[in-house]
């Protein structure tokens, strides 16, 4: 299965939903695509879909998928980087009126430059790097969370702060 998702975020993002639904008409990929279509307006006629999961399924359609293709949002990034999954990137565009601004575009260059994730512009570049994701079975590498290291850094900070009383 491949999960796609667009987020929490008010706005429409059509211009995902309508590409993910020509890939599948397509026949390209053997695997079915399952979608989080949020606030969209786009009717999916070839993929499963719901508008919204809670946290805990979107966490099992993360972790169960083969690849992930979602919009720029942190949360989801993390949430598929935390699973070992390098996911297939989508900023939503202020031009067309997916965001309040472009700041998802910073966010996916920041996380492409690191290796973590693959960024796609348009249709093509989704089957691409699609193809490319499910043929090395694309793990994540390098990717290491800093939580572990600020909660050592605090601990350590606490207990010598309380050590002499």
């Amino acid at each position: 299965m491949i999960f796609v998702t667009v987020g929490n975020h008010n706005q429409p993002f059509d211009r995902l939903l309508k590409w993910i639904d020509e890939i599948a008409l397509e026949g390209i990929f053997k695997e079915e695509f399952f979608v989080q279509s949020g606030y969209s307006h786009h009717s999916l006629k070839y993929c499963s879909s719901t508008d919204f999961l809670r946290m805990e399924d979107f966490e099992i359609y993360v972790k169960t998928s083969s690849a992930v293709i979602t919009h720029a949002g942190t949360g989801s990034v993390m949430m598929s980087l935390r699973s070992g999954k390098k996911p297939i990137v989508i900023p939503r565009l202020y031009k067309f009126n997916e965001h309040c601004n472009d700041h998802q575009i910073g966010i996916a260059l920041e996380f492409e430059k690191k290796g973590l994730i693959y960024v796609a512009k348009n249709k093509g570049d989704i089957i691409n790097q699609l193809k490319a994701s499910l043929t090395k079975n694309s793990q994540v590498s390098g990717y290491e969370s800093r939580n572990q290291t600020l909660l050592k850094i605090v601990e350590q900070y606490l207990d010598n702060l309380f050590k002499d009383t």
